[in-house]
């Protein structure tokens, strides 16, 4: 039995994890399920939670639309954000990554503010926060895979909240 065991493990240790989406979670925040994470459980997406740090890493990056992160260990379809406050580094990351041809969705609002207090220039941070937000209803990514996933997000009206 041991030695079953043992070549079952060494042959799950061969693959690679395969995801659809990265849901982001900020770096104090809880994974609970939210209305993103019941959707996406509820349609089948497979889904694991990013934080700023894979984010933002500059191994971050798009190829043919699909998002790779940690050097390629995992490859994602879009990222989910539903959240109200993202770091200013998060979201001009974020909008890099939209503008290399990965899909971004604001389940929800877009994000207004960022969480920090930024040696009292909070406003200026908050504000560059809501102007990447701001823009996201002039840009669009097509492609039928990101509609099918746009519609599995439980038809939820999203279609001016994506960067």
């Amino acid at each position: 039995m041991n030695a079953y065991a043992s070549r079952v493990n060494y042959l799950m240790q061969q693959g690679k994890a395969s995801k659809d989406v990265a849901y982001y979670m900020p770096f104090n925040g809880s994974l609970t399920e939210t209305d993103a994470i019941k959707t996406m459980n509820t349609n089948g997406i497979a889904w694991e939670a990013i934080n700023d740090d894979s984010i933002t890493a500059e191994n971050t990056e798009v190829t043919d639309g699909k998002i790779s992160v940690n050097g390629g260990n995992m490859v994602y379809d879009a990222i989910v954000v539903e959240a109200e406050k993202v770091p200013v580094e998060t979201m001009e990351k974020l909008q890099v990554l939209q503008e290399s041809g990965a899909a971004i969705i604001f389940y929800g609002a877009a994000p207004a503010m960022q969480p920090g207090y930024q040696d009292g220039a909070y406003a200026q941070a908050d504000a560059r926060v809501a102007e990447i937000s701001g823009n996201s209803g002039s840009r669009r990514r097509s492609g039928s895979r990101y509609r099918s996933l746009c519609a599995d997000l439980g038809g939820k009206d999203i279609s001016g909240s994506l960067l």
